[in-house]
């Protein structure tokens, strides 16, 4: 999930990934979508706050 965030989201805007950003996703839900073995989409839930995602 890493690769493809850092691939087809960051490099396009001329942005990279950085240790801290993988720090920060091990808090992180992330949800992908498949259909058979191909990736549909994907989600992020981030924590804002104790009982709250975003």
């Amino acid at each position: 999930m890493i690769d493809l965030r850092n691939e087809i989201l960051r490099k396009p805007l001329g942005m990279e990934l950085e240790g801290t950003d993988i720090e920060a996703d091990r808090e992180n839900i992330l949800i992908g979508a498949f259909e058979e073995e191909k990736m549909l989409g994907c989600c992020m839930l981030v924590k804002v706050a104790i009982l709250a995602l975003s």
